[in-house]
């Protein structure tokens, strides 16, 4: 496994070579970032859930830049009382967004399969 070489104290560094240190912590987020682009690479839409207090979820922000490289069309669903006036995640504009609505949802469903890498299925 590739952790196998790395697996070692917490408070250690691992010393890339070029001069770089990467805490434990910080070569654990990079495989688990790489899993999640592979992931998302396939799937044939991302669906991003707004709720009313989005600046802080790097998470998804990270989710919708590896969409985007990966030509995987993505939209945005307001939950928990969110709405049109709420920050949104850096990267999904307000008209990516709509509310909790079986129409609306079905209708971004279908818009995102004739989208994106879906073009030509």
């Amino acid at each position: 496994m590739i952790l196998d070489k790395y697996i070692f104290n917490k408070n250690q560094h691992y010393n890339s070579g070029n001069s770089a240190e990467l805490t434990f912590a910080h070569l654990l987020q990079s495989i688990l970032e790489k899993s999640i682009e592979e992931k998302i690479n396939k799937c044939n839409m991302l669906i991003v859930l707004v709720g009313k207090n989005m600046t802080t979820a790097t998470g998804a922000v990270k989710e919708i830049a590896f969409a985007k490289k990966r030509n995987v069309p993505f939209f945005g669903i307001y939950v928990d009382d969110a709405y049109s006036t709420s920050n949104l995640h850096d990267g999904l504009q307000i008209n990516r967004a709509i509310n909790w609505k079986r129409n609306s949802i079905a209708y971004a469903i279908n818009q995102m399969m004739k989208g994106g890498k879906n073009k030509w299925k």
